[in-house]
């Protein structure tokens, strides 16, 4: 069963699994670098804009 796995196979074989984990790891490190969306409250930006200033757009 062994005769089987010439040279040519264990480094295609090895060539594949090195490139999976190439493609995960750049995976990993894009997902934890992705910056998280704050949440945003439209009620408090509402209450807390500035309308006083809106006098000259009309």
């Amino acid at each position: 069963m062994l005769e089987a796995l010439t040279p040519e196979v264990i480094l295609s074989l090895a060539t594949v699994g090195v490139s999976g984990l190439a493609i995960c790891g750049t995976l990993v490190a894009l997902k934890a670098t992705k910056r998280k969306q704050n949440q945003v409250d439209v009620d408090a930006i509402v209450k807390t804009a500035p309308y006083h200033r809106l006098h000259n757009a009309l």
